[in-house]
């Protein structure tokens, strides 16, 4: 089955791009395409020419170059437009996949073909039940996203930062479903340089978390709420 990966940058290290480049020629089964959005790294005709000599040749390259960072969310759609197959896996630049993401996934998607997003859970979260996790937070890894672009042709990622909380969010609203699964496909690495800092990156996290309790209280009730929180759940809750 084709995939796409799609992956938005302005690293400039060499050694997490060469573990980046690894993680994707060591999947068992290989993607036939790699959106890559370098976001005004100033390095982007040095990391171009490693991909394209490093990366398994079978793998299109389709290279987008931002002369100024735009920031992770403008990134990531300026590749959504772009991108040739309907099902797309996103990777982060600093996180690695395990050899088995990208077979296991496939798999996944081919048993259940009405999810938009398969993921990864979060640390704080095994049971797969998105709807009341999304209240605490993102209860997805991000770099273990498998995108189902056939259930939404039009999907993008929203400009409320986190972008991944947020777009899960959005998408819930419209009543799509997510695959959260209990398993990691994903090793979670932190590049120091990175998009920008987590002050700024999740500067609408409460918002979002007020929006998702009061749409959540519409679509259930009180009772929903202790029943899948149960009162741990919603001290956590309270407290952030």
């Amino acid at each position: 089955m084709k995939y796409s990966i799609l992956t938005a940058s302005n690293c400039k290290n060499l050694n997490i791009i060469k573990r980046y480049v690894d993680s994707i020629n060591c999947q068992r089964i290989i993607a036939d395409e790699l959106v890559f959005i370098d976001d005004g790294s100033k390095c982007a005709y040095i990391i171009e020419k490693y991909l394209r000599k490093n990366l398994k040749f079978t793998i299109k390259i389709i290279f987008i170059k931002n002369f100024i960072n735009l920031g992770i969310t403008k990134s990531l759609n300026s590749g959504l437009k772009v991108v040739s197959n309907q099902i797309i896996f996103r990777l982060d630049i600093d996180d690695q996949w395990k050899s088995n993401h990208s077979n296991y996934n496939l798999n996944l998607y081919k048993r259940e073909k009405n999810f938009l997003i398969y993921s990864n859970s979060h640390s704080f979260t095994s049971s797969g039940i998105a709807d009341a996790h999304l209240l605490l937070d993102n209860p997805t890894i991000h770099s273990s996203w498998v995108i189902n672009k056939k259930l939404c042709r039009n999907f993008k990622y929203s400009n409320l930062h986190p972008e991944d909380y947020a777009t899960l969010s959005h998408y819930f609203y419209k009543n799509f479903r997510f695959r959260i699964i209990n398993i990691k496909t994903v090793n979670i690495y932190s590049y120091p340089f990175s998009h920008s800092k987590k002050k700024i990156a999740n500067k609408d996290l409460k918002f979002i978390k007020k929006k998702n309790l009061f749409f959540y209280l519409q679509k259930f009730s009180y009772f929903h709420l202790i029943k899948d929180l149960g009162f741990s759940g919603i001290f956590k809750y309270i407290l952030r």
